[in-house]
């Protein structure tokens, strides 16, 4: 009976020892997935700034087209 008790006892034992390496595990995945949903969302703000910032170049390129379009029809007009 005493050697069941015992078995009984290291069984419980190693359970409980498995059973706080997996709630242990949990919590550093659960810490990983965390990190991860944040570092995804920086991304995605960082991306967001830069479509933006290519919009305001975007933008910029074209209006400097335009003015030198311009001068180069004022310079064709002044050689004419």
């Amino acid at each position: 009976m005493e050697k069941a008790i015992k078995i009984l006892t290291e069984l419980i034992v190693s359970h409980d020892e498995r059973l706080v390496k997996s709630l242990n595990n949990d919590e550093d995945l659960n810490a990983k997935i965390s990190a991860l949903v944040d570092a995804q969302i920086r991304s995605e703000d960082k991306l967001q700034l830069l479509a933006e910032a290519q919009v305001r170049s975007s933008l910029a390129i074209e209006q400097l087209t335009q003015l030198v379009g311009k001068a180069h029809s004022r310079i064709d007009r002044l050689e004419s």
